[in-house]
């Protein structure tokens, strides 16, 4: 009896024995086709080709990644240090930095002589009230090359804000003289109704289309969600997303715009569309 239990615990531990081996996985083995083993070390080696792809773009993007940071903390630096130089000088003539901006840029438009004032004074005295001392101000302004001209890039901004008093909108036409800007006030129950299709139209006239088409170009539009302040325009119009209101609140962004990609790149997901079948040239210019 007892060499009979002796033989059956030693079957036993056996059976166990094998069993544990058979279940104990292979960690090279990936797959089995027919019978047969895929190694990892085979897979590596047939993907030799397409990780050296994968490994030369990670690098490359590394290296692009790292230049990319580069020029935003070079940016970033190039205008704290310029914020701050007109921080320091419009403190010393005691203006704000808006009105030094526009000073200096005053300072280098060209003004129409006095005798050219006296001329268009005599010219139109019949249509002006008052003597050349009370209108030369506004000749002098009139003649000014403050007029927009052809063949000259500007960067234009329009404000619009709306409170209990009013809808204000501010139209910046020549920045950064924000000296240079057209505001216009009306009532708090103007344009309370919506259009039955509210859309932003860019070169055309929503209400007839096709018949009043600006003659320019548009190399730029920056659409944001809320009336930034004239600081951060100035600072947006330099430097897309430069500011902290125009990153949470841009809406739409698409600095390079042509008639095949008119997208909006901000990720909003904003996408305008053309209407009607023209499309404007591409423009190749500086």
């Amino acid at each position: 009896m007892i060499h009979r239990m002796g033989t059956l615990v030693l079957m036993m531990i056996v059976g166990l024995c094998s069993t544990a081996v058979a279940e104990r996985p292979d960690p090279d083995r990936v797959a089995v086709v027919n019978g047969e083993s895929i190694s990892i070390q085979e897979v590596e080696k047939a993907a030799e080709g397409a990780m050296k792809s994968i490994e030369l773009r990670r690098t490359q993007f590394e290296i692009e990644l790292e230049r990319d940071r580069k020029v935003a903390l070079d940016d970033a630096l190039e205008g704290i240090v310029r914020d701050r130089l007109l921080a320091a000088e419009a403190k010393k003539h005691k203006v704000s930095v808006e009105e030094l901006i526009a000073l200096e840029v005053d300072s280098i438009v060209p003004q129409p002589a006095d005798d050219v004032v006296v001329q268009f004074y005599n010219e139109n005295k019949p249509r002006l009230e008052g003597s050349l001392a009370d209108n030369a101000s506004a000749i002098r302004d009139y003649l000014s090359s403050e007029n927009v001209v052809y063949d000259r890039w500007y960067t234009q901004a329009l404000r619009v804000s709306s409170d209990g008093s009013g809808k204000h909108h501010e139209f910046y036409w020549d920045l950064p003289n924000t000296s240079r800007v057209i505001r216009v006030d009306l009532p708090a129950d103007y344009g309370n109704i919506n259009p039955p299709n509210p859309a932003l139209t860019w070169g055309d006239a929503p209400w007839s289309p096709s018949n009043e088409i600006m003659n320019g170009i548009m190399r730029g539009i920056q659409i944001y969600s809320t009336p930034l302040s004239v600081s951060d325009i100035l600072s947006e119009s330099n430097t897309p997303l430069s500011t902290a209101p125009g990153t949470s609140n841009i809406w739409y962004l698409n600095l390079n715009p042509t008639p095949s990609d008119i997208s909006d790149k901000s990720g909003q997901g904003h996408n305008p569309q053309w209407v009607g079948s023209e499309r404007p040239r591409l423009w190749s210019g500086q």
